[in-house]
């Protein structure tokens, strides 16, 4: 065999080995050119959002191996099982259904029990938060709301309208749940909570009594909102007087204006004024009192401000927002129903 024969039969079989491992490389089941490019443009689209949410980038450690599953291993006597966190208990480990809405998002579970959390007081065993607080954080912020432009009413439209129907809070009202009890157990056993002690500042986690006790009183609260909304539902008498009651404060209010425009040379109208001021302030707790008497069957809680403004929140949403009893009465038996659930949680907690 010549030179040149021998030199273009080695190149022959050099191209043919070189094709063939080529060829075997981009069958290989470990690797894959479509999935590449699309976890390349996954990943890229990740960091744009992070960028243009201002997050800050670090690069992500490469992925572990897969390591062959763990075999359970049984409770050896003497072994040392003290290093185990305190609070490990107090986690809900059972699996919660993930959030999935248009407009109510994780974000926002995650920001009211941060709030929950923010407004317990351990040295005095309270929370402060209250209906109004939620209110303007969620109806006038939008805290982990997604919605559409910058007007506030039309976003306030947008989301009632579509939040409050009876089907979307059966299907929701489980899912938020779940999600908030889990979510406010987890930052009330895991995080440092900042708060004053007599004179000094104290900053440490939570005891698990103070985890219960803050379900416990979340729970109340949660049950006095929602006895309102079911009572208020079930009762159209309630209309009646929330439309008795705004007629007496804008008479009041006219009063005060007509009043405060007078000089003090007409002494003989300010009195007057001053006395049908008087009598509409009397009108005007009268029914005030009728309507907390009709909204609540506790006489603690009928020396509660907030059950009016809860009232007059329900009776803006029935006649301006154009919402149905049966609307209210889905939001109040599913607020029932959260803090039945809180209960059980705090029973759980006492029985591990």
């Amino acid at each position: 065999m010549s030179n040149k024969t021998f030199f273009i039969f080695s190149l022959a079989v050099i191209i043919c080995l070189a094709g063939g491992w080529a060829l075997f490389f981009y069958f290989s089941p470990d690797f894959n050119t479509h999935d590449a490019r699309v976890n390349s443009e996954a990943n890229f689209t990740a960091l744009r959002f992070r960028i243009e949410r201002g997050e800050p980038f670090a690069r992500q450690p490469e992925p572990e191996p897969e390591q062959p599953p763990e075999v359970e291993v049984q409770h050896q006597p003497g072994r040392d099982e003290s290093q185990e966190p305190a609070d490990r208990s107090l986690q809900i480990q059972s699996k919660v259904p993930e959030l999935k809405d248009k407009i109510l998002t994780p974000d926002f579970i995650e920001d009211l029990a941060e709030t929950i959390f923010e407004h317990y007081l351990p040295q005095e065993k309270k929370l402060t938060l209250t209906f109004k607080q939620i209110n303007m954080r969620y109806g006038l912020y939008f805290y982990g709301l997604d919605y559409m432009g910058d007007d506030v009413l039309q976003i306030r439209r947008e989301i009632f309208g579509h939040l409050l129907r009876p089907f979307i809070i059966d299907r929701l009202s489980p899912v938020v749940a779940g999600n908030l009890t889990k979510k406010i157990v987890d930052i009330a056993s895991g995080r440092p909570k900042e708060f004053t002690q007599g004179s000094k500042k104290v900053s440490r986690t939570l005891k698990r009594s103070e985890v219960a006790e803050l379900l416990t009183l979340l729970a109340r609260k949660v049950r006095d909102i929602s006895n309102v909304f079911v009572d208020y539902a079930q009762n159209k008498e309630v209309d009646k007087l929330m439309k008795e009651y705004f007629q007496a404060e804008e008479l009041l209010k006219q009063a005060y204006f007509y009043y405060w425009q007078l000089k003090e040379k007409e002494h003989g109208q300010m009195e007057v004024l001053g006395r049908k001021i008087k009598q509409g302030i009397v009108e005007r707790e009268k029914i005030k009192g009728q309507i907390r008497a009709v909204l609540t069957s506790s006489s603690g809680q009928r020396e509660s401000s907030e059950v009016l403004y809860i009232a007059k929140w329900i009776y803006r949403r029935i006649k301006t927002n154009k919402k149905s009893r049966d609307v209210i009465e889905a939001l109040g038996q599913a607020g029932l129903a959260w803090a039945r659930q809180l209960e059980k949680k705090v029973q759980e907690m006492s029985e591990e």
